[in-house]
């Protein structure tokens, strides 16, 4: 159909998904219960997504919180878990 088009690479899968590695992250990571409960309730509401579903100031208002307490907890809870994941991969 397309006589100039070049094949430059070609992989094959088993199935859905077997491009990705199986993770190797233990996951030890303290969190303060406010800072679990932030980054809880902001996933389930899909703060995470993009676009995103719920503002910060929507998950805020759900845990009766100010949005800069929210945005203090789920810093703090994401630099606990990035730390923790860059650790166990640099051993």
């Amino acid at each position: 159909m397309y006589p100039e088009t070049k094949l430059v690479a070609k992989r094959t899968l088993d199935g859905p998904g077997d491009e990705r590695e199986e993770p190797t992250w233990s996951g030890d990571v303290s969190l303060t219960d406010r800072q679990f409960g932030a980054l809880e309730a902001a996933f389930d509401a899909g703060y995470f997504e993009w676009p995103r579903d719920a503002t910060a100031e929507e998950v805020a208002d759900e845990l009766d919180i100010s949005a800069a307490t929210l945005h203090y907890h789920l810093r703090r809870a994401e630099r606990s878990l990035v730390e923790s994941f860059l650790e166990s991969r640099r051993e």
